[in-house]
């Protein structure tokens, strides 16, 4: 398959090329930049460097990307707000759709205005998108044009408690997580707050009490089973604690349940995230 990545140059892009470029069924033959349009792939990432010799950055003209015959999904590794001006037109040309921002996470435009400030600007595309947790999700996002990437904090969530609550170890009821995130997750902005003196051997809460991620809590609903969804999901949760950790990129998921009424459980997991 050929594919493309649409704003590669981001932690979230880079990563990306770098599972892309080992993966025996994908051909990796555009990857998108303004900043470095023209530039080989090698000289900007030095750790690819061997790997696709010939590649270089192009500047992410929508209208070019659409256009390309030769490209049959592209990823979209763009801010929120970013990804939807591209999402459309590339759909409108038959072009399979991974989103790894928030444009289509939300199953209504009503929750995207209310956790991320502005409407939807695309509400018809969003109710043809599917949010996707490759781990646990069935197959019915197959069909769908653009399928949306879980955050990292309900993949950190869902992908331990998922099989836990298939196999009735836990309850789906008084679920509680901590998770603690690294610090890419905000990008490569240059602040203060983000520098390495600030945040070494540190953890700080952030977006409390009202996390952006929350809004991912009906996610629970596509993807788990309807005998397993997350109860009283408005008071479960808002007890994620959204905290930014001394690591780069990896994310911590802390999660307690009781079996019954006497048997406390605490899982842990650990996955990338950006």
């Amino acid at each position: 398959m050929n594919i493309g990545i649409i704003g590669a140059s981001g932690y979230t892009g880079e990563t990306l090329i770098r599972l892309l470029a080992r993966h025996p069924r994908v051909n990796l033959t555009v990857v998108t930049s303004r900043k470095l349009a023209g530039v080989k792939l090698g000289d900007a990432i030095p750790s690819l460097r061997g790997q696709l010799p010939n590649l270089k950055f192009t500047n992410p003209e929508v209208s070019n990307l659409a256009e390309n015959k030769n490209i049959e999904l592209y990823f979209l590794a763009l801010p929120h707000g970013v990804a939807v001006e591209y999402a459309r037109p590339l759909v409108n040309a038959g072009k399979k759709v991974i989103d790894l921002s928030a444009d289509f996470r939300l199953n209504t435009s009503q929750c995207y205005e209310e956790f991320y400030g502005n409407p939807h600007p695309d509400p018809e595309l969003l109710s043809r998108s599917s949010y996707v947790i490759p781990e646990i999700s069935n197959n019915s996002w197959k069909d769908a044009p653009i399928i949306g990437c879980p955050g990292c904090y309900p993949t950190s969530i869902l992908i331990p408690i998922s099989p836990l609550l298939s196999d009735n170890v836990i309850s789906n009821q008084g679920i509680i997580v901590n998770s603690m995130s690294g610090v890419s997750g905000a990008g490569k902005k240059a602040e203060e707050y983000y520098s390495y003196c600030e945040r070494a051997e540190d953890a700080s809460p952030y977006g409390v009490p009202k996390h952006r991620h929350l809004s991912e809590k009906n996610g629970s609903i596509e993807v788990l089973p309807s005998s397993h969804y997350i109860a009283d999901e408005e008071v479960c949760y808002k007890e994620i604690d959204g905290r930014r950790g001394k690591w780069f990129d990896h994310i911590l998921g802390e999660g307690d349940n009781r079996i019954g009424n006497y048997y406390p459980v605490r899982l842990n997991a650990v996955s990338y995230t950006h």
